[in-house]
């Protein structure tokens, strides 16, 4: 029964993926494109086991970093350099607890932080800061070769203002500034559904392992705050290929495309204009990110900061004379 349930639910997320509207058409609505770069380091350990051995409670630090080419309706932009301009810093720690080994497991991220480089039509970008508190529970099936993982997750967000000062890419743009909450508090909902397909028939935590992975997030905005218009924030669909390298340490790495799909842009697109030319705002206009990612998990990551423990000299015995 919970595998028939499991995909059903891998089933319905593709559809409401293929199901997004397209705004291209006679009211000259326009679905930009962009190409980028995104990188995801998670730094995970173990902080206590069950009398079984089995985990119970982990600790969990990410960092992202993201950098973007232009968009299409950039007028003569560069759409190719997926390192050209800065787009996303993230850091954000977690705490987990299984509440049932292996099956469930319950997260809070009690505090992270974004920096957002968001461009204009004019070939310029905005900067924002954002705090998140998130709590998250997640739950694991494994059927043959097969890993499945469901996660919910529920964002309390404060967002500052856009300020085109603040827009060079220098690391002192990481302050909140006076503008912090002006735009008010916005909470979003993520459900992400995840499959992992074994390849040379080892899990994805075993050492030696490569394996397929793929899922599907999809982001609903929510609260006081959020415009009807605006309740679909984004959807991505996620294909990789990950590899748990066989060394002393445990490190994964995962390779592959992501695509982004989300509503990020209020731009008219007058009679007569093509991609690439000036374009008003006004209108509710939609973006497809295409995304090289690469994911680096390093388990048990305290292992690597410590330090090795120097042998110590067999002391010669003395004899009396």
């Amino acid at each position: 029964m919970k595998t028939k349930l499991t995909l059903i639910a891998l089933i319905t997320t593709v559809f409401l993926n293929a199901q997004t509207p397209n705004y291209n058409g006679t009211d000259n609505r326009m679905n930009a494109t962009r190409n980028s770069f995104w990188f995801e380091g998670n730094f995970n350990g173990t902080i206590s086991r069950y009398k079984d051995s089995t985990i119970k409670w982990q600790y969990q630090l990410d960092y992202q970093y993201r950098r973007m080419a232009d968009a299409n309706y950039v007028k003569d932009g560069n759409t190719t350099n997926i390192f050209r301009d800065p787009f996303q810093h993230v850091y954000r720690p977690w705490i987990h607890y299984w509440i049932a080994p292996k099956r469930v497991r319950l997260s809070l991220s009690p505090i992270g932080y974004w920096g957002t480089w968001t461009p204009t039509g004019e070939g310029t970008q905005l900067f924002y800061g954002e705090i998140r508190v998130c709590p998250q529970v997640t739950f694991f099936q494994n059927v043959g070769r097969f890993e499945f993982q469901h996660r919910y997750r529920y964002e309390f967000r404060w967002l500052t203002t856009k300020d085109p000062a603040l827009a060079n890419g220098s690391f002192s743009d990481y302050s909140l500034g006076t503008d912090y909450m002006k735009s008010g508090q916005k909470m979003r909902m993520r459900y992400f559904l995840r499959v992992n397909y074994s390849l040379n028939g080892k899990k994805s935590n075993e050492k030696g392992a490569w394996y397929l992975t793929a899922w599907n997030e999809l982001f609903l905005g929510v609260g006081a705050n959020t415009t009807d218009a605006k309740i679909m924030d984004q959807d991505r669909v996620v294909l990789m290929v990950g590899r748990y390298f066989k060394c002393k340490y445990p490190i994964k790495v995962e390779v592959g495309y992501t695509l982004q799909y989300s509503p990020k842009y209020d731009i008219n697109l007058p009679s007569g204009q093509t991609p690439g030319g000036a374009y008003s705002y006004g209108k509710l206009n939609w973006e497809a990110n295409n995304c090289f990612q690469v994911y680096l998990i390093m388990d048990e990551f305290h292992q690597f900061l410590q330090r090795k423990k120097k042998p110590v000299a067999p002391v010669t015995p003395v004899t009396n004379p």
